[in-house]
């Protein structure tokens, strides 16, 4: 086998071709469709080879044992520590045993590498004294440490600075003081241009999401759930985002981990032209359970004071428009898990054509490169967004009801749209009554648009996914047509 180019720490420095053990044929390790994902994310760390083949890309029986597409042999998550293979590197032990093969390997041996690289990388993770609880003995007969208590110092540390350079690419020119100060310090010497600056302000949390998160094994999206979520609450007032800080709770610290989720907050901030101005890495044992986290954070944002949304013109007459969103978001996760409880995460779904955990963990999607061209639009032609509404915790009746008018209602049609297969099954499956799956999920529109009808027709042409949802009316409330 060959290694290739990967983050998988099990492979690490081997840069020549090895042989393992092959116990039995277990089929296709993969599908057709994920080969080039997975090879594009560089998941593919290891793969069969011949050395009689004129055609690499095509090996076959025995060089290829099981018939493996691509010639995957083993394939290892996004952050690289955990790998799944089809050969038997433990089984080399009994390889080396062999009268034919005792005393010819070198140094470990091949498949002894395996778990030498396994064995290097779980060292980095103890703490240096060799993995006792406490951070040094104490003088004081009967004393304990802060280590004995559950807090890791030294993995805090470690975390840092795995997670430095991500979150330091997050910080923009604007930043004065970032990692390491004792405060961020941003710098508003922009908002000089500004006539009537008005700063905006959220804070949120990914909620019962992270727990799918970390059932999953997968840590590198979540960060993208908590800034988008927050960004798209800035675009409800009209402000574009300044700056975020995050704020990271733990069980136990595994540093790896908590720099994966930092470095999701610091490519969503980057992508939103936001500052990652600073956060907080909390090691809780007493508060949370094995395994689990809690993803929250703050932004800022600024806005025209004039030009900051309220819902005040709505009136009589106005078009609802609705952006599709793109799975679940970080609403209604409680319910979820609670219907798909005994599903397996990793199974593919035939509703669905994907894994529910590709379903469940897609990340929330920002709308701030649609807003703002919206905005742009309208106002070269002297009209403007009367109000928007960001579908999240307390679904449509919950957001919408936010920005109306007292004397107005907003009338939505639910047929105007496909409800997306996930919701469907959620419905399905869990036997759920309409009024209550709108009143706990976006059911396939994420953020809510009020126009004036010839800024609406407008609105569609500049956004052609924009979907009219429903109509302003005399009334009160939010009333949904089933």
């Amino acid at each position: 086998m060959a290694a290739q180019q990967s983050p998988c720490i099990f492979t690490k420095g081997l840069e020549r071709a090895i042989e393992m053990p092959v116990a039995h044929g277990e089929g296709q390790f993969v599908l057709d469709g994920d080969i080039a994902s997975l090879q594009s994310n560089g998941q593919i760390p290891l793969v069969y080879i011949s050395s009689s083949s004129e055609h690499p890309q095509n090996v076959s029986y025995p060089d290829n044992p099981n018939g493996s597409l691509g010639n995957v042999a083993g394939i290892c998550n996004a952050q690289g520590n955990v790998f799944g293979l089809m050969p038997h590197p433990e089984r080399y032990v009994n390889a080396l045993q062999h009268p034919q093969r005792r005393g010819q390997s070198n140094d470990l041996g091949d498949g002894l590498l395996i778990f030498q690289n396994a064995y290097n990388y779980a060292k980095t993770l103890l703490p240096k004294n060799g993995g006792e609880p406490t951070r040094q003995a104490s003088s004081q007969p009967g004393a304990i440490s802060y280590a004995a208590s559950g807090v890791d110092i030294e993995a805090g540390e470690k975390a840092v600075r795995l997670m430095k350079e991500a979150v330091r690419a997050a910080q923009g020119p604007n930043v004065l003081a970032g990692v390491g100060a004792f405060a961020g310090v941003f710098s508003a010497q922009a908002l000089r241009k500004m006539d009537r600056p008005a700063l905006v302000a959220s804070t949120d949390g990914v909620g019962t999401k992270t727990l799918l998160a970390a059932q999953a094994g997968r840590y590198d999206t979540i960060g993208y759930d908590i800034v988008n979520h927050s960004v798209n609450d800035l675009l409800a007032q009209g402000a574009k985002p300044l700056f975020f800080m995050d704020y990271l709770a733990v069980n136990k610290l595994d540093p790896v981990q908590a720099a994966t989720i930092v470095q999701g907050v610091a490519n969503a901030c980057q992508e939103a032209n936001c500052a990652l101005l600073g956060g907080e890495t909390a090691e809780m044992p007493d508060v949370y359970a094995t395994g689990a986290f809690d993803l929250a954070g703050t932004i800022v944002g600024v806005v025209e004071e004039d030009e900051a949304q309220n819902g005040a013109t709505i009136e009589e007459g106005d078009i609802i428009l609705g952006l599709p969103s793109n799975g679940l978001h970080t609403n209604g996760y409680s319910l979820a898990r609670r219907i798909f409880a005994h599903q397996p995460l990793d199974t593919i779904v035939p509703e669905l054509g994907e894994t529910l955990a590709d379903a469940l963990l897609r990340p929330h999607r920002s709308y701030l490169r649609e807003i703002s061209l919206l905005r742009e639009y309208l106002a070269d032609r002297s009209r403007y967004i009367k109000g928007i509404a960001h579908i999240t915790g307390g679904g449509f009746k919950g957001n919408i009801s936010r920005i109306l008018p007292i004397g107005t209602q907003a009338n939505i049609d639910t047929q105007a749209w496909t409800v997306p297969a996930l919701f469907q099954l959620i419905a399905r499956l869990g036997n759920i009554d309409q009024e209550e799956l709108y009143r706990t999920f976006n059911m396939g529109i994420g953020m809510v648009i009020v126009l004036a009808p010839k800024a609406a027709l407008e609105a569609r042409s500049c956004l052609p996914e924009l979907q009219t949802i429903g109509t302003i009316t005399r009334g009160e409330g939010v009333n949904l047509k089933f």
